[in-house]
């Protein structure tokens, strides 16, 4: 006790320490642990991304998708910018499925843009300006900025909805074990829309929304043809070439009969089973039933290069692809094998597009191999990497300057079609047949309801072989 004027003495404390018990460090841990695993499980949920994404853009899918919309008159700048956008996209479904992140996975699908397109596009722009009048343009930075900032805010606008989308397909994963039915239903649907995007998107963007859509209205009472696929090898090209046949119904029951043939070439991008894909067998096995078509023997080439995938059916300036020699070649595959009248007045070169220009090519250049050519949608001159830079060999596989001077390739007879709403290809078509009326040339035009698209080809086909039915049969 203190006493009167004493001073109360403290006792001395000792200083606080922080004990920790075992249990708080375990939960500390556990808790870093989990932050960092939530970490990892981001980054590697945008890294994984990134590189299908990085993987898909270097993959022929992709190159195939880009060539696609140059098909549909997109410039190559402008198509590789399309799917740029795409790829941005699809990076933010990805991760936005992967993190649950969706703000996240947009940012870093619009980073990926900037860097894999937009920067080296304005590096390119920058530097290598277009020259005029001699000297190199000036570059206006506030122009290219702008350019710059759309084409980012394009693609930020894309991945938004993107990336939320997928985070809601993830939260839908999540939500199995608790509501597995409600989950199963959500992700069955985004699962069939994504199947139904990867079947249909090619097809669509080829021939178009209408191909496919109808049929002949005696569809499926008349008997069928066989449709088989082949192989022969091509000295040409040093390859083993794919090709489909159709052969009429009555082939195996009259094994005597012998039968026009018809090869089909198919547009870029494409490949020899487009035009199956269009309804063919369908077409001739109700347009033979009925009389209305000529009994033929369907052909359908690979016309793709090696090196220049859009061939124009044509041999490469530089010998690189021999695509022509192949259908020459194959024509002599097809007449060994298979049933045909070999000769000129017998054998028919359609196509569509691209293959359109390649049927009356082939025919201009082969007049003593095809008698009839029939282009569907089709150009008569000469483009395209494969001619190269040389004024002679772009002449020499020119339809319209090929017809202007008298020759072989004035007999042969020229059938055109095109779409109403095809402006850029019933101009080309339109000036043809002009010039075929001035060099006195046999031909016809028709012009039919639609675009660029299945719906016009197939029925310009059958209209072309109605009209030289009566010369296919009778061998005028």
């Amino acid at each position: 006790m203190n006493g009167p004027g004493m001073e109360r003495q403290e006792s001395p404390r000792a200083p606080k320490t922080s004990r920790l018990l075992p249990g708080d460090a375990a939960a500390r841990l556990v808790a870093r642990l989990a932050r960092d695993r939530v970490r990892l499980r981001v980054v590697l949920g945008l890294a994984g991304p990134v590189g299908v994404v990085a993987w898909l853009q270097a993959s022929p899918l992709w190159a195939s998708l880009r060539l696609d919309l140059v098909s549909l008159d997109f410039d190559p700048v402008r198509a590789s910018l399309l799917v740029a956008w795409l790829a941005c996209l699809v990076l933010a479904v990805l991760a936005g499925a992967l993190t649950g992140r969706p703000w996240l996975s947009a940012v870093t699908a619009t980073a990926f843009l900037a860097v894999t397109h937009v920067g080296p596009w304005a590096w390119g722009a920058a530097t290598a300006p277009p020259v005029l009048f001699g000297s190199a343009e000036r570059l206006s930075a506030p122009a290219l900025a702008g350019e710059v900032a759309t084409m980012v805010a394009v693609g930020l606008l894309v991945a938004i909805p993107g990336a939320a989308g997928a985070g809601l397909v993830g939260a839908a994963a999540v939500e199995l074990r608790r509501q597995p039915r409600r989950a199963l239903a959500a992700l069955s649907v985004v699962t069939l829309a994504g199947a139904a995007v990867v079947v249909g998107a090619g097809p669509l963007l080829r021939y178009g929304p209408a191909a496919g859509l109808y049929r002949p209205a005696g569809s499926g009472l008349a008997p069928a043809g066989q449709v088989l696929t082949q192989a022969f090898r091509s000295e040409a090209m040093d390859s083993v070439r794919p090709y489909a046949i159709y052969l009429p119904a009555a082939y195996d029951r009259d094994s005597a009969r012998r039968y026009p043939v018809v090869y089909l070439l198919h547009g870029n991008p494409g490949g020899y089973r487009d035009w199956l894909d269009l309804g063919l067998a369908r077409l001739l096995d109700d347009g033979i039933a009925s009389g209305s078509l000529p009994p033929v023997v369907a052909v359908m080439p690979d016309g793709n290069g090696t090196v220049t995938p859009a061939a124009q059916w044509a041999n490469a300036w530089n010998g690189a692809d021999r695509v022509e020699d192949t259908v020459l070649e194959l024509a002599g595959v097809v007449d060994r094998d298979y049933r045909t009248l070999a000769d000129r007045r017998h054998r028919i070169v359609a196509g569509l597009s691209e293959g359109g220009f390649g049927a009356a090519n082939l025919a201009a250049r082969h007049p003593e191999v095809f008698g009839i050519a029939i282009s569907l949608s089709g150009y008569f001159t000469a483009q395209g990497p494969v001619f190269g830079a040389n004024p002679a060999y772009q002449h020499a596989n020119s339809p319209s300057d090929l017809l202007r001077a008298p020759g072989p390739a004035r007999g042969v007879e020229y059938l055109l079609a095109a779409g109403e709403q095809d402006l850029r290809y019933r101009h080309t078509s339109e000036t043809f047949a002009r010039e075929l009326d001035r060099v006195g040339v046999r031909h016809q035009l028709f012009v039919l309801p639609g675009g660029h698209d299945g719906g016009v080809w197939t029925a310009g086909l059958v209209l072309c072989l109605q009209a030289v039915k009566v010369q296919v049969e009778s061998g005028r």
